[in-house]
């Protein structure tokens, strides 16, 4: 939380942060809230579209998931987690 004071749109930081709230404090609506910010700030913030679709999944949103990781995978057609999951994610909403 100190790293927001000092820079409030590092995506980085508000990334991490949520992957905190969200794996740690399982407190999903400030984990959603992170990552959006973080995601306004850099749309295209892989590892904040994974997060946030894995963070999707675990409420059962699965077609918000599979709309994040399509866009990680826009962002980086390589990412081997985003399009693993992005697999999963498909065989749960098929």
């Amino acid at each position: 939380k100190r790293a927001l004071d000092k820079d409030s749109n590092s995506t980085a930081t508000l990334c991490n942060y949520g992957l905190l709230m969200q794996a740690v404090k399982a407190d999903f609506t400030a984990a959603q809230s992170l990552y959006e910010r973080s995601l306004a700030v850099d749309p295209g913030h892989v590892p904040t579209l994974c997060n946030f679709a894995y963070l999707s999944a675990t409420v059962q949103a699965y077609h918000q998931a599979e709309s994040l990781l399509k866009r990680a995978l826009a962002s980086e057609p390589s990412h081997e987690f985003a399009a693993h999951f992005l697999g999963w994610v498909q065989n749960k909403t098929a």
